[in-house]
């Protein structure tokens, strides 16, 4: 039997030394190791609608924010993507909601058969 170390990448290594070696010179950051490259791109998509799914319940409806006083979604037609904090660009509930459909309709053909 032999004993095989793996790094985070997957790349495997006959000694830990080598192993931990190979990660100090290719350390991934935390976001990597969540969403970058080595993951396939299906597998973060997937990830994305998961996390989405859960958060989405959370949004108000545009009766409740116009009830209360607040821009609607209607109100802001061009509020439906921008940089509300530096650098980083946020898309609102509904934009999102139609490119997950879209997405959907893609992966499933307009007929609702799965494609590769």
């Amino acid at each position: 039997m032999k004993t095989r170390y793996i790094a985070d990448d997957g790349t495997s290594f006959d000694t830990k030394e080598e192993c931990q070696r190979y990660e100090r010179e290719n350390a991934l950051s935390d976001y990597e190791k969540e969403w970058g490259e080595h993951i396939s791109l299906k597998e973060r998509a997937r990830k994305v609608r998961a996390y989405w799914k859960a958060q989405s319940n959370r949004g108000l409806s545009d009766d409740y924010l116009a009830s209360v006083d607040k821009i609607t979604r209607a109100t802001d037609i061009r509020g439906i993507a921008g940089e509300f904090g530096y650098g980083i660009i946020y898309m609102r509930d509904d934009a999102v909601e139609i490119l997950l459909k879209y997405i959907e309709r893609l992966e499933h053909g307009e007929d609702g058969r799965e494609t590769n």
